[in-house]
């Protein structure tokens, strides 16, 4: 991918390039923080830094799938060509506002992570920036990952009333990439459908039935059961994604499958979500679901020690 950067972006590259920042970006929909994201990779990866991304743009995901928050830590250049997530935190949902506690968190636990495991940290975020909700859900990322740097990509200052609430952060404003190019609703929804597909069919997949009474069912924190229609159709719908996740009392050791967890590390929802820490294993995609029983594809090798399905709203 050709990155044409407009030349404000350069101060931006050589003030990363001393490392130890955690650098969260700011934009609304169709600014290119992808794209900027995607130049400050490269061009640190190219001067010897290790770079950890975290892509919480759950609607419009680069490094991961929709509906998740997602991280891979990049050691060299050549890193870049299998630009595919590391691990995965399962939102549930593209509707930003409304997951805005699980995206804070699952932003959170993997810059967390990367604390120590890079040089420098990216976190790539969501278009919601208007108004009282954008700023809110902005200021409370900001606040748990404990961003130290803000880049604002503006046309018309669509984020200074976010900027304008730092206190000790630097702050950076950028203009638009003219390379960067606006895409319909349409445009958008096909991209995401586009990447699941992708993923699936890249990736060597099992298919596999999950009996009702064998594992807990969860949607955005909240306990939810298959033999109920209404959930069948708004969460476990064909061609609907979801999420594998073990007890934590079973190992899964030696899997390579992409994008698959095998760290061990811990993710939970938020609190009011009321259930225990979970391990997020392996994305899912549904196949059929019934009253009794869930079939789905995934690249995990075994349900031994699946313990809870995440669903989502999100099909292709």
């Amino acid at each position: 991918m050709e990155i044409l950067p407009p030349a404000d972006w350069k101060e931006l590259l050589d003030y990363m390039s001393k490392g130890g920042q955690t650098v969260l970006l700011l934009g609304a929909v169709d600014s290119g923080k992808s794209y900027l994201a995607r130049y400050l990779l490269e061009g640190l990866l190219n001067m010897g830094l290790r770079v950890c991304l975290v892509d919480a743009d759950v609607g419009q995901s680069s490094l991961g799938l929709p509906s998740t928050v997602s991280m891979k830590v990049f050691g060299k250049p050549g890193d870049i060509a299998n630009f595919l997530f590391e691990e995965f935190f399962f939102v549930g949902s593209i509707d930003a506002a409304r997951a805005a506690p699980l995206i804070v968190e699952g932003a959170k636990k993997f810059v967390d992570a990367c604390r120590g495991r890079s040089d420098a940290i990216l976190v790539d975020t969501t278009g919601l920036v208007s108004g009282s909700v954008g700023r809110d859900l902005k200021l409370r990322k900001i606040m748990a990952v404990e961003a130290d740097t803000i880049v604002a990509l503006q046309a018309c200052g669509e984020a200074e009333h976010i900027v304008a609430c730092m206190r000790g952060q630097r702050v950076f404003r950028l203009p638009i990439s003219p390379a960067v190019k606006r895409r319909s609703r349409e445009e958008r929804a096909r991209y995401r459908k586009e990447k699941v597909r992708r993923y699936f069919d890249a990736t060597d997949v099992g298919q596999y039935i999950l009996q009702r009474n064998s594992a807990g069912f969860l949607y955005m924190g909240r306990r939810v059961d298959i033999a109920d229609r209404l959930i069948r159709e708004s969460h476990a719908a064909k061609d609907g994604l979801m999420a594998l996740c073990r007890d934590g009392r079973h190992g899964d050791s030696g899997h390579t499958y992409p994008g698959l967890s095998d760290s061990g590390r811990t993710n939970t929802d938020h609190a009011d979500s009321g259930h225990a820490a979970l391990a997020m294993v392996a994305p899912a995609m549904i196949v059929e679901c019934d009253a009794d029983s869930i079939e789905f594809l995934s690249p995990v090798k075994s349900l031994r020690g699946i313990a809870t399905v995440l669903l989502g709203d999100v099909t292709v």
